[in-house]
Order: C-alpha cells, then structure tokens, then sequence
C-alpha cells in the first residue's frame, strides 16, 4: 500500500530510488494514489511475484513488510536480496511469527479470526529469522507485539580481496 513510502523517500532523497515490487494490484493500486498525491518522481511499482521478481544489481537496501511468511521460498528470496545488495546493503524484514508466550487456544482463535485477511498458521511458522541470521551479518531481531510480529535486519559483508 506504500504506507511505509514517507519513511523511505525521507530517509533516500529525491535522488534515490524507490522501487516497490507486489503481487496485488489492490495494493499498488493504493500506492500509486500515494505516489500521486505525494508527487514522487523516484518511486517504480511492479505487479510481480517477488518470488519471480528480478532485483536490479547495486540496490542499497530492501525492505520487506508482512510477506515472508506467504512464500513458498523464502531462502531463494532473501539470496536474491543478498546478490543484489551493495556491499553493506541491508535487508530489514516484519512478518508474523507464532507467538511462544501465547497460550495455543489464544493464538487459533486470533488466526480463525483474522483467516479473512489471508492469515493462516503457517503464515506464522516461518523460518525467515533464522533464515536471516545464517545468510547475513550484523543481524538483528526484535519482537513486537507480543511475540506475534518480528522485526529482522541485515547486512551484507563482503570481504575484500
């Protein structure tokens, strides 16, 4: 939906670039009107599977905001981030994940009750964090929440020489 754009275009600059990759049209559908009213000129949007998408090479970041858990591969996903990153690129991920403090009953009555947004309890049971942690450096992790959201980032390093 873009929701996150202000944040982005405050922080890139009318110089850099904004490119924002979705499955649904609905949704870039709400971004463009955002794009419009903001007056932007350095954001694309793309109708694409980000699982099929082409990151352009040399991009500084990405960020990605309750996906990981509807892919199907996400390790492929988060490899293509990495080989698309500049050196010390990052990646910066919020998903859901399946609350541990919560009692079960609890969290199948939240996922029955949010099952017509397209939740589902294996949106929660994603691997993306450790995923995260084993391709990247400098990773962070945080719950939010209570549990049922975390925030991941990333670094790619590569060495030199």
């Amino acid at each position: 939906t873009g929701l996150n754009f202000p944040f982005i275009i405050e922080k890139i600059g009318p110089e850099g670039k904004l490119i924002g990759v979705d499955i649904s049209s609905a949704m870039l559908s709400v971004a463009q009107g955002r794009v419009n009213s903001a007056q932007w000129k350095n954001v694309e949007l793309v109708h694409c599977d980000v699982e099929k998408y082409d990151i352009p090479a040399g991009i500084n970041g990405a960020i990605s905001t309750g996906v990981f858990g509807y892919l199907n591969n996400r390790e492929q996903v988060l490899e293509n981030i990495y080989s698309s990153l500049v050196n010390h690129g990052k990646v910066v991920i919020i998903d859901g994940k399946r609350p541990q403090k919560w009692p079960s009953l609890l969290f199948r009555v939240f996922v029955k009750l949010s099952s017509p947004y397209g939740l589902t309890e294996s949106y929660f049971d994603n691997n993306t964090a450790s995923l995260v942690s084993r391709l990247y450096t400098n990773v962070t992790f945080e719950d939010m929440y209570g549990g049922l959201l975390f925030i991941t980032s990333g670094e790619k390093h590569v060495l030199a020489g």
